[in-house]
């Protein structure tokens, strides 16, 4: 019997499950080990969760601890606060543990000593809550599920005839031999970034306003599978291990806690949506022509950004507790690809700006290395600048293009390939542009 058989032949909850009292340990860590590159993102990948599950997740600040560049000692210290903290508590409860940053196969990539994904499964299954869930993103990261650890988008929480749901779930952003990627373009790991907009709400398949842990890894792996699937570091895909008993769908996040919600229509048209500076992308909301998706978030200042084929859609708008934004009501300006710069400051963001228009008009005069040149250095200014990146693939595309027509296809694919790595929705865009041709 085939393991998608086996997943699909879980059973259905028969309602929601809510543990009363919530803890989690976060933990992000750019900087592995010597002589690995360090990574952009995680350490706000982590950060990011955190204030999902804060706002969203029934978690309370006091219960959650978020770790950025620890030491092992300082991780196994977290632990035995925690242990000490959820041992006190009278209620049902729930642990989730959340790494991002390097690894292998056999240990997290900390600095101190090293600290084996067997030990670290030996204090997640320690702890006292009834119910845990660990989440890894990091290379290799499967290698802490045994051989039932698979790959499945379908999956669904196996219930059994109990009182309260127990046990353990482990989530990963790879397989014990794949690489797990972050996106430039994103500003965040790939899988992360899709747990997190998931948890945030555009994964509520069903539409009841919740997201359970099920919608939320479908959703993760789905689109962690699609941005990966031209990478040149090979395509990744998120693993699944269940261990659970009891009654009843586990919900994640829920999004009546958020202070604000905006409502997104059935659209063929993909979005991000940024903080007010541009500085934060909080989540991405695919694009989907068969139902309307729901974001919930803080109070606060935003900029939403959808792809509408040659050009970007942009709007700016302000939330206070208790609205309701409907996309629809919001007055967005065209702005083409080759004019998405900061258009506020001076210095280095005027400098930035005047290389990528440079760019652009480079590029349209057929002089592609050129303008990869400018694109690389304007990077250089600012590696979270998604035009720049953008940029960076139409001009490895138009390369691609060239070497095709000279007969090296070996070339031209690595080309494409740097391009999608470079900017994962390129080859979205120009489908829409040319109209799926």
């Amino acid at each position: 019997m085939s393991w998608r058989l086996l997943v699909s032949m879980a059973l259905l909850a028969s309602g929601p499950a809510y543990a009363v009292q919530r803890f989690a340990l976060v933990i992000g860590a750019n900087t592995g080990w010597a002589r690995e590159q360090p990574l952009r993102h995680a350490v706000e990948d982590a950060r990011k969760l955190a204030e999902t599950l804060e706002q969203l997740g029934d978690f309370s600040r006091e219960d959650i601890t978020v770790l950025s560049q620890p030491t092992t000692d300082k991780v196994l210290w977290a632990f035995d606060q925690l242990a000490a903290r959820a041992a006190g508590s009278r209620e049902e409860s729930l642990f989730l543990f959340y790494y991002s940053g390097h690894a292998d196969d056999t240990y997290l990539h900390l600095q101190g000593a090293p600290l084996s994904l067997a030990e670290l499964q030996r204090r997640i299954q320690a702890l006292s809550p009834a119910l845990k869930i660990g989440i890894l993103d990091a290379c290799q990261s499967g290698a802490i599920l045994p051989k039932g650890g698979r790959p499945t988008r379908s999956f669904q929480l196996q219930v059994r005839d109990e009182l309260a749901l127990r046990g353990l779930v482990f989530l990963t952003s790879s397989g014990a031999d794949e690489l797990s990627q972050e996106a430039r373009a994103l500003a965040g790991s790939i899988f992360s970034t899709h747990l997190v907009s998931g948890l945030r709400g555009a994964a509520d398949a069903n539409k009841d306003a919740q997201v359970s842990l099920t919608e939320a890894y479908q959703h993760a792996y789905a689109h962690t599978l699609m941005d990966t699937a031209s990478s040149p570091l090979g395509v990744q895909r998120p693993r699944v291990r269940i261990d659970l008993k009891g009654q009843g769908e586990l919900i994640l996040t829920r999004l009546s806690k958020a202070d604000a919600t905006v409502v997104f229509p059935p659209s063929t048209k993909g979005c991000v949506v940024t903080d007010g500076a541009e500085q934060r992308l909080l989540a991405e909301v695919p694009a989907s022509s068969q139902r309307e998706r729901r974001l919930g978030v803080g109070a606060g200042d935003y900029v939403l950004k959808c792809n509408a084929g040659g050009w970007y859609e942009v709007a700016r708008f302000k939330l206070a507790p208790g609205d309701v934004l409907r996309v629809s009501s919001l007055s967005f300006r065209e702005v083409p690809f080759s004019q998405m710069v900061v258009t506020k400051g001076t210095g280095d963001d005027a400098q930035r700006g005047s290389l990528k228009r440079q760019g652009f008009r480079t590029l349209a005069e057929g002089r592609a290395e050129e303008a990869l040149q400018l694109f690389e250095q304007a990077l250089g200014e600012d590696r979270r600048d998604q035009e720049a990146f953008l940029g960076k693939a139409r001009a490895l595309l138009a390369m691609a293009a060239r070497e095709e027509s000279r007969g090296r296809a070996l070339v031209a694919r690595r080309l494409r390939a740097a391009a999608v790595m470079a900017y994962p929705r390129i080859e979205e865009e120009l489908m829409a542009e040319t109209g799926g041709q």
